[in-house]
């Protein structure tokens, strides 16, 4: 099994961005970050949000990136 950090090399582009300790997520594919409640939900191809729940830290991080 391959480590997240090994993922993260691989997928190397600015699409992609590690933001949280086990999470890297699709930038283009950010619909709302809610930075109270640490949640940002995402908005798939087909048209389903989906949500996670991030750290303090991962949503900072979030926000620079966009």
């Amino acid at each position: 099994m391959e480590s997240l950090s090994t993922k993260e090399q691989m997928l190397d582009s600015p699409v992609f961005s590690r933001v949280d300790r086990g999470t890297i997520t699709n930038t283009q594919h950010i619909y709302k970050i809610n930075a109270k409640r640490q949640i940002c939900a995402l908005l798939s191809p087909e048209g389903t949000v989906i949500s996670i729940n991030l750290s303090k830290v991962g949503i900072e991080r979030l926000m620079r990136v966009l």
